[in-house]
């Protein structure tokens, strides 16, 4: 009976080595497992960027803020929506402004920022910026107004046979497609040539929308001084408020024989409007 009994003891020890040899192999397997933990994203911040630019602006953009909180950031990489890209911390982009008139401002980008790091994992946040063209520049030519300066040439003002100050001569350009404006300043830059006896004492240029209601107007009094056959006019005005530009009607005031009075265009004496949107 003793020894059944010594027999069941040993028994009964071995099988508690055994049981207590497993559950610590299940916890080892447990804690293994738990330990296993996968990295957490990188958080990418952009800094110094503003809503509005205007197109020819140098945009400085800064990721310097973004952080991983398990690691290091070792990559960032930006897309500035118009098709390109760059890499850096800090980088520096410019719009390029194409002369399309015929789209309605402003237009809106998105820039991404894709930050990666070093467990390989990529976080990326988006913004929208608007896009402002600056300024629209118009060059005067025997055809209209164009964006590119022309050829050197000169058109002649339609004048009566003699006119007087009640009847001045004209030139009227009118746009294909009226062009939008926002609110802006605008500077004309003609260039005239005319006849020796002929005289011009005063210039006015009117901005008309499409409906035909004058939405600007400026005059530059060039004194009763008949001298000159050479002369560089320069009128500068105000649009206040939103419109579309329809034509342009600039008037020449004076004593003038019919069709000595020309308005140069092309290389140096290229006439021409800028309307500035950044005043």
């Amino acid at each position: 009976m003793d020894k059944k009994l010594h027999l069941l003891v040993l028994l009964l020890f071995f099988s508690s080595i055994l049981y207590t040899g497993c559950l610590e192999n299940n916890n080892n397997n447990t804690n293994i497992e738990g330990s296993t933990i996968e990295g957490s994203p990188p958080v990418p911040i952009i800094s110094s960027i503003k809503n509005k630019y205007y197109f020819g602006d140098i945009i400085k953009l800064d990721a310097s803020q973004s952080y991983d909180t398990d690691g290091e950031i070792v990559s960032y990489i930006w897309d500035f929506g118009d098709g390109t890209k760059a890499a850096g911390v800090t980088v520096e982009h410019i719009y390029k402004f194409e002369n399309e008139f015929d789209i309605e401002y402003p237009l809106i980008y998105t820039v991404s920022l894709s930050v990666v790091d070093d467990d390989n994992l990529m976080n990326t946040v988006t913004q929208q910026i608007e896009l402002y063209p600056s300024e629209y520049v118009f060059f005067l030519d025997q055809n209209g107004l164009t964006v590119e300066k022309p050829s050197m040439g000169k058109e002649r003002v339609k004048t009566p046979m003699l006119s007087g100050l009640n009847q001045p001569g004209e030139i009227v350009y009118t746009l294909k497609k009226p062009v939008e404006l926002l609110q802006c300043t605008w500077k004309a830059t003609l260039y005239l040539e005319k006849n020796f006896f002929s005289m011009v004492n005063k210039v006015s240029i009117v901005f008309y929308n499409e409906k035909g209601d004058v939405i600007s107007d400026g005059m530059e009094k060039t004194g009763l001084n008949t001298m000159w056959t050479k002369k560089t006019i320069k009128i500068s005005g105000l649009i206040k408020e939103k419109e579309k530009l329809g034509s342009i009607k600039i008037l020449f005031f004076g004593f003038l024989y019919s069709n000595k009075l020309s308005i140069l265009y092309g290389d140096e004496k290229a006439s021409s409007i800028v309307f500035n949107f950044r005043n």
